[in-house]
């Protein structure tokens, strides 16, 4: 029952922030600030003006909770009340109309709406900022650093142009540029301080009792109004370390760092443990936790912060299982050094928030490579975005465009010599070297960077790596294969051998070919890039119809000689097969026709025919010997 009732007043708390019809205890010190609060004046002034209000304890006093935490909605309502009860509006319409659509689809509380609406129309809050206000269905904090930028530019049109100062602060170098002039113009008009150590500390949390001071502080620059300026007591000074836990029990904290080197800390009796924001017993730390680990001056813990929010793990789906009670999701990082993969539980009753693409889907609808951020705690899955597209996935071209098949597809080489076969969209754009250019121009070994969506390449940005270079020669050898390739006699009688692009563009007589219409000895140009072959262009060889050789072997079953001849093209010797039936004469030295047994090795012959195909046949062979 108590529980029940702390919830109900928790929800009342939620409610009541801001509010700004409270009027029955707004002079009336709250029970929680002592007489001795630094705060104690801006905060009873701010309650009275009616900017800020308080909440009942369960004993129904009055309460303000000072040192609670202040979300993005709660700041612009204070902003705006600031605003309004200094009679600086810089309009008095009510805009929440205007913007009614895409508050609620972003599930900004209806309480906010007005002040939301207000600095949606003034820029207090641009647009691409407004999904920033919620996480969820739960508020986002505000930190110091983003009241200061909402709060300056409130301020802007009230304030000379020419009022920002430099700012001094000792972590200056963290504020961010977008909010250093704004921290500026609220220095110069002491709306804001840093503590006593000199430090803005920009991106902690701002709390209700700072957020009252600097609303107070606004008002009376607004009004002209004079206030004893009340200096917070100095922060205590602490160090904050960023770790990954992987185990804790009552007296000992095992993390790591982020190098992944093991460290281990002592847990004091008295240190704190957060989730989330609620304090919770260490038993409830879990492993692959992120954690900031808090230490006072004499580097003890005091304070174990976890946010579960904050562990995220992106990279692409590998695997999924559905179970009855949890499925799992696994997730794969190449770009890692360490943790490339990691799996993750998913229970069926927590209602794992599950998105692909901005739809609501289940799990069953992640694929392998879908892009994936995976919110966790722990082992299991709190929240997964994922996006069926994939942005700068870059590699190295591992073969040309497979247009043997459809879909075409590409072959590329990623991170850890991993080659992937990825599908072609029918439409998929593609340039190369910063040219519109067609999926032939591309090339192996080229860098390319695709986008995909629905599993699909929808657009190649390739960047060639070789310059493109000519070479020329007699066709020596050619072999089909996977790559096919071409050996060549070039220049200075070299012998070189280059693989053939399976796209290779061919020519012979200026008439377009195919890689199978080349033959030896082909004179050929060749166009190269690095030492693949993209377009040969090639010259049938004039077959002669009479040459003279040296006779090296026979084949008598076939009627068939072979004669060893100089290939003055090709500079090299070649032996041609040659073919003696009934139609062939054969002259010895004296001119007497001869049988072809009486034909021996070695003997210098000049011989006359015909190429039937790429027979040649003999009409007349005549010894020439010496």
């Amino acid at each position: 029952m108590k529980k029940a009732r702390k919830l109900l007043i928790l929800s009342i708390t939620l409610l009541l922030l801001v509010s700004t019809t409270m009027t029955s205890f707004a002079s009336t010190p709250f029970r929680d600030v002592s007489g001795t609060h630094w705060a104690r004046q801006h905060i009873t002034r701010m309650a009275e003006k009616k900017i800020i209000g308080g909440m009942l304890d369960e004993g129904g006093n009055p309460i303000f909770m000072p040192d609670a935490s202040v979300t993005k909605p709660q700041a612009l309502q204070m902003i705006y009340n600031t605003l309004a009860a200094s009679g600086k509006l810089k309009s008095t319409q009510n805009y929440t109309e205007k913007y009614k659509s895409v508050m609620v689809s972003n599930s900004v509380p209806t309480w906010a709406h007005q002040a939301v609406a207000y600095a949606l129309e003034h820029s207090l809050l641009p647009g691409s900022e407004l999904a920033g206000l919620m996480n969820g269905s739960q508020q986002t904090n505000a930190t110091r650093q983003q009241v200061a930028v909402y709060l300056g530019r409130a301020l802007e049109g009230n304030l000379p142009k020419d009022t920002t100062v430099a700012v001094n602060f000792i972590d200056r170098e963290i504020i961010s540029s977008e909010a250093l002039p704004y921290v500026g113009l609220l220095v110069k008009h002491k709306i804001i301080s840093g503590d006593n150590n000199n430090r803005f500390n920009p991106h902690n949390t701002i709390t209700r009792a700072q957020m009252a001071a600097m609303s107070s502080s606004t008002y009376d620059v607004l009004k002209s109004e004079i206030i004893v300026e009340v200096t917070p007591p100095a922060e205590p000074k602490t160090t904050t370390k960023s770790r990954t836990i992987i185990s804790a029990d009552n007296r000992t904290i095992y993390v790591w760092d982020n190098d992944y080197r093991v460290e281990m800390y002592t847990v004091e009796s008295n240190t704190e443990v957060t989730i989330n924001g609620v304090k919770r017993s260490i038993t409830n730390l879990a492993r692959d936790q992120k954690a900031n680990l808090v230490f006072n001056e004499d580097d003890e813990l005091i304070k174990i912060e976890v946010n579960p929010s904050d562990n995220k793990y992106e990279g692409v789906v590998e695997s999924t299982t559905i179970g009855n009670i949890y499925g799992t999701i696994t997730v794969r990082n190449d770009s890692y050094s360490s943790d490339r993969r990691r799996v993750f539980r998913v229970y069926t009753t927590e209602n794992v928030e599950i998105k692909l693409d901005g739809k609501t889907v289940g799990l069953q609808d992640l694929k392998e490579d879908h892009q994936v951020t995976v919110t966790y705690d722990g082992y299991n899955a709190i929240k997964i975005i994922a996006d069926t597209k994939l942005r700068d996935t870059t590699g190295l071209l591992e073969s040309s465009v497979n247009f043997a098949r459809y879909p075409y597809t590409i072959r590329i080489r990623i991170a850890n010599n991993e080659v992937r076969e990825l599908e072609l969209d029918e439409y998929v754009a593609v340039r190369r070297d910063g040219r519109r250019r067609n999926l032939e121009d591309l090339v192996r070994g080229d860098i390319i960077e695709v986008t995909i969506e629905k599993d699909k390449v929808t657009y190649i940005e390739a960047t060639s790596i070789n310059v493109k270079r000519e070479d020329e020669g007699v066709i020596q050898s050619i072999v089909f294969g996977n790559p096919n390739k071409i050996t060549i006699v070039g220049k200075e009688d070299k012998e070189v051998t280059y693989e053939v692009d399976t796209n290779v563009s061919v020519y012979i007589d200026d008439e377009r070919a195919t890689f199978h219409d080349l033959r030896v000895d082909y004179n050929i140009e060749l166009e190269l890039q690095g030492n693949v072959i993209i377009t040969i262009e090639g010259k049938k060889i004039e077959r002669r119809n009479s040459f003279d050789g040296e006779i090296v072997r026979f084949h008598d079953n076939i009627n068939r000689i072979i004669v060893k001849v100089y290939n003055t093209d090709a500079r090299k010797y070649e032996e041609i097969p040659v073919y003696v039936n009934n139609s062939t004469r054969i002259l010895d030295e004296k001119g007497k026709e001869i049988d072809m047994r009486y034909l021996d090795r070695r003997d210098q012959v000049f011989i006359t025919g015909r190429y039937d195909d790429d027979v040649f046949i003999a009409t007349r062979i005549i010894v020439i010997n010496d």
